[in-house]
Parts: C-alpha cells; sequence; structure tokens
C-alpha cells in the first residue's frame, strides 16, 4: 500500500491528546488498508490529508 500524506503549511497549532490523535490516525489507516485488500498491490494507495475547515476545525 502506498502512503501519501498531505499537510499544507500554515495550519495551527492542534490542541490535543497526542495519543489518541495517534490512535485516531492508526485506525483511520488500518481501516483504509483493510477497505482495499482485495486490489493489487500496485493499485492500493492511501491518502491522509489535514485540512482547516470554517469554524476552526482542522480534520483528517
Amino acid at each position: 500500500v502506498a502512503l501519501l500524506v498531505d499537510v499544507p503549511e500554515g495550519l495551527p497549532p492542534l490542541l490535543a491528546d497526542r495519543v489518541q490523535i495517534q490512535q485516531v490516525l492508526l485506525n483511520l489507516m488500518l481501516n483504509g488498508v483493510d477497505a482495499m485488500k482485495k486490489l493489487e498491490a500496485d493499485q492500493a494507495q492511501l491518502e491522509i490529508r489535514v485540512g482547516w475547515h470554517d469554524g476552526g476545525d482542522i480534520g483528517f
């Protein structure tokens, strides 16, 4: 599985529990890999994007 990560510059600091954020990202990646298990290896691509949303929320 190819992993692409898109984190734009200029995002404000994220005030959150580091371990909880790690768990969220790990779960997202594991779910993504599980959803692609029937694909050929060269077709499996997981992309994680971080972005700023209206209202001041940061989303994954």
